[in-house]
């Protein structure tokens, strides 16, 4: 038999829904339409099918499903791949026999007991029958807390904020080194940077130290971590003009308009001057 699910035509009137982007209006939409869904609104949906069906990656699924977990839509148990429509029962709950029944027979089948106790408590907040969503556990409160000790209630999807993994991930994709993971204290390093930086300026000081190692024409050759980079290196690389001026090989005087060599009366602009200190700053000497 198919099964329907409604979505009101007010949905889209509906003032949370105005703030979404389009990729979280589809998103959200997917959730309480797809073919998982369920009439108590907790089911079994592991982020390999939203993937297939979404056609979204899985950093942009983890990436979406985050979003929804803080904006207090949903719920996500990491254990068993279920999912909870936080405001499915306030939308959809009746008081038909039919459909109670059904809600109780599905909540049975729910893995994740923390969520069949959620729902409970909302079911009785918005005035539906709770005697006729009763759950049969099945053990007694010794067994409750056995449940408690094995099933892990995930609230929310174990994610760095967005910067800091758009940023760690920027670095990788430079070649510079590669970091497995991104750990306390390059943590610690990024929090820092943020609170002088914008993320676009830290991942355009990083595009540009990148392009400066890779050049043939430039004679910095020294590879920092990310971390080192954040505390030594982004200060120097944040303009690309002065990157590729202190940088450039062979630059040790320029050209006025008549061809006549131009002298620097301030050393600290001078890029032979700023490439010795350099040098001397690498060898531990300054």
């Amino acid at each position: 038999m198919a099964k329907y699910r409604m979505i009101h035509s007010s949905f889209w009137q509906d003032a949370f829904v105005l703030n979404l982007t389009p990729e979280e209006k589809y998103f959200y939409l997917y959730l309480m339409t797809n073919s998982k869904t369920s009439q108590c609104g907790i089911y079994e949906l592991p982020k390999k099918v939203m993937e297939l069906e979404t056609g979204y990656n899985l950093e942009t699924v983890d990436k979406l499903l985050r979003r929804f977990i803080e904006y207090g839509k949903v719920m996500y148990s990491l254990k068993t791949n279920e999912i909870f429509l936080v405001n499915w029962c306030k939308y959809n709950y009746t008081n038909s026999p039919k459909v109670l029944a059904c809600i109780k027979k599905e909540l049975q089948e729910v893995k994740c007991k923390e969520f069949v106790r959620k729902i409970q408590s909302l079911a009785k907040d918005y005035g539906y029958p709770i005697d006729s969503l009763s759950i049969d556990w099945g053990e007694k409160e010794k067994e409750k807390e056995k449940e408690k000790e094995k099933e892990k209630y995930i609230k929310s999807v174990p994610l760095e904020p967005t910067p800091h993994i758009e940023i760690f991930n920027h670095w990788n994709s430079q070649g510079i080194i590669q970091h497995r993971k991104l750990t306390a204290k390059m943590k610690r390093s990024l929090n820092g940077a943020l609170k002088d930086y914008s993320p676009d300026e830290i991942t355009q000081a990083i595009t540009n130290y990148a392009k400066i190692l890779k050049g043939d024409e430039y004679y910095w050759t020294h590879r920092w971590t990310l971390q080192e980079f954040l505390q030594r290196g982004l200060d120097k690389f944040l303009d690309w003009e002065v990157c590729y001026q202190n940088y450039l090989k062979n630059n040790d005087e320029r050209s006025n308009v008549n061809g006549e060599c131009e002298e620097y009366s301030d050393p600290m602009r001078d890029p032979e001057y700023i490439r010795q200190q350099n040098e001397k700053w690498l060898r531990g000497e300054i």
